[in-house]
């Protein structure tokens, strides 16, 4: 039975790497942190004022990175203070519609304690539900976001995807 085991363990493994995708590196001129995408997301152009890095696929499926510098009020903070923030006022304050938080918690990157939150919203344009995982960090006086967006029916799909991308961030040295 056990042999069973073992060759039953090596098969998946065999497939999981022979599906292996290719991967690249992004290092931010500005703020010399890097990430890994997958080759067949391409960087988008940015629209926001603290957005360092977009890419997407061509199903819409993107991840997003902000950097914002703290505030001399906000530096105290610490990831503990955001996860005590009820899911409700997250839900009220987040400008997308009818969103839904579904869990947050404790994550680690790169050693460093930060947030994930796992929530959806309504598009009311498309008519469909997206997916946001979204990764906080405070770190040497810059809030660092880490958000991998897609439609929920895709999720499944891209789970692995987003999962890679943010567990690969490593902050500046």
């Amino acid at each position: 039975m056990k042999v069973l085991a073992i060759i039953v363990l090596l098969s998946l493994n065999q497939i999981a790497f022979s599906q292996t995708k290719s991967y690249k590196t992004f290092v931010s001129e500005r703020y010399s942190y890097s990430i890994e995408h997958q080759t067949s997301f391409s960087q988008k152009e940015i629209t926001g004022k603290n957005i360092d890095f977009k890419v997407a696929d061509s199903k819409g499926n993107s991840i997003i990175v902000v950097v914002k510098k703290l505030m001399p009020h906000e530096e105290k903070a610490t990831i503990d203070d955001i996860l005590s923030i009820p899911a409700s006022t997250w839900e009220d304050n987040l400008q997308l519609p009818n969103v839904k938080v579904i869990k947050k918690g404790v994550v680690y990157v790169d050693n460093q304690k930060g947030m994930f939150m796992h929530y959806t919203s309504e598009d009311l344009v498309k008519n469909y539900t997206l997916y946001y995982t979204n990764y906080f960090f405070y770190y040497k006086g810059y809030n660092y976001t880490l958000t991998a967006t897609c439609d929920i029916n895709n999720l499944a799909q891209m789970q692995s995807t987003f999962f890679r991308a943010m567990d690969s961030f490593v902050f500046p040295k």
